[in-house]
């Protein structure tokens, strides 16, 4: 009987602990943007809320095209490996850090 990983889109086993990770942060995420809309939508004044959530979702991506930006150079500067390790390693979540060991290593 063929498996998931027998036809090739099931990540290999050394992988597991980054999907659990990333699972358990996909759902921490949500949670945290439920409870934040929440609040935004409780406190807020209605006549005010418009702007507000166009800071706060200004304040969400404003750095998303720096970090574009730098990527590329930093790749060329230390290395692809040791690149995407090092923004592992900025995870703020210590379970991010179970792919540390090189077992682990992608």
């Amino acid at each position: 009987m063929a498996t998931a990983a027998t036809w090739g889109w099931w990540p290999p086993p050394r992988t597991l602990p980054l999907v659990l990770f990333l699972l358990i942060r996909g759902v921490a995420i949500e949670v945290f943007g439920v409870s934040w809309m929440t609040a935004l939508h409780q406190e807020i004044p209605e006549e005010k809320f418009s702007r507000v959530s166009a800071y706060d979702w200004f304040g969400s991506v404003s750095m998303r095209p720096l970090a574009t930006a730098v990527a590329a150079p930093v790749e060329s500067l230390i290395g692809r490996e040791e690149a995407l390790w090092g923004a592992r390693g900025w995870s703020p979540w210590p379970p991010g850090r179970c792919c540390s060991c090189p077992t682990y290593a992608i």
